[in-house]
C-alpha cells in the first residue's frame, strides 16, 4: 500500500485527468467524477464511494485490505442514527468515511469502531455539513451533491488524520448537536 496522504510524491490520481494531486483534493474531485458518472436521480452508493475512497488512499483494489476498509465504514454507518423526518441535511457519511480511512490507512486488524467510540467520531462529527433539506433550498441554489459526496469522504480521510495527530471534537458532537438538528432521537 502506497499512502499518498503522507506527502509521497505523486499523491493520488485525479480522474479522468492524468493528473495527481493530495488525497483531500483527489477525494473532492473523484467523487463529484463518481456523482457526474451515475448521473441524475442516480446518486452512488455508499460502498461505491468508500471503494473510491480506500482506493483513493492507496489501497489496492480487490484486495483485502480494500474489502476491509470498506466493510469497516459500511459498519459505522450502522451505528449512525436516522430519523424518518428530519428538519435538515447533514453529510453523515462523514462517519464511515472516518472508518474506512483509518482501516485504509492502518490494515484490516484496527479496530474501527473502538477508534470511533473514543474520540474519532466527534472529530469526525464536528467536519459535517448541516443544511437546510433539498427542497428547501432556492432554486438559484445549485444542489452540490457531488460536492456534498467529496466533502463526506474527504472530511471523514481528515477526521483520521486530525484524530491520530491527537485533536479531540467536542464529547457526543453527534448525539447532542447533529442528531437534534436532524431530528433523530
Amino acid at each position: 500500500m502506497s499512502d499518498s496522504s503522507d506527502g509521497e510524491p505523486g499523491g493520488a490520481e485525479l480522474l479522468g485527468t492524468g493528473r495527481r494531486a493530495g488525497v483531500y483534493a483527489s477525494l473532492l474531485w473523484n467523487a463529484v467524477r463518481l456523482v457526474r458518472f451515475h448521473g441524475a436521480g442516480d446518486a452512488p452508493s455508499l460502498t461505491e464511494a468508500l471503494v473510491l475512497l480506500a482506493v483513493t488512499c492507496g489501497v489496492t483494489p480487490g484486495s483485502d485490505h480494500l474489502d476491509a476498509a470498506v466493510r469497516a465504514g459500511l459498519t459505522e454507518e450502522r451505528r449512525v442514527p436516522t430519523s424518518l423526518e428530519p428538519v435538515a441535511e447533514a453529510t453523515t457519511w462523514v462517519l464511515p468515511a472516518a472508518a474506512c480511512a483509518l482501516a485504509s490507512r492502518r490494515g484490516p486488524d484496527v479496530d474501527t469502531a473502538e477508534a470511533m467510540d473514543h474520540g474519532l467520531r466527534d472529530v469526525a462529527a464536528s467536519l459535517m455539513v448541516v443544511r437546510v433539506p433539498v427542497g428547501a433550498v432556492p432554486a438559484t441554489e445549485p444542489p452540490g451533491e457531488g460536492l456534498l459526496l467529496g466533502h463526506a469522504l474527504a472530511a471523514g480521510w481528515l477526521a483520521t488524520q486530525l484524530w491520530e495527530a491527537g485533536v479531540v471534537g467536542v464529547p457526543e458532537t453527534l448525539e447532542r448537536t447533529v442528531a437534534a438538528v436532524v431530528g433523530a432521537p
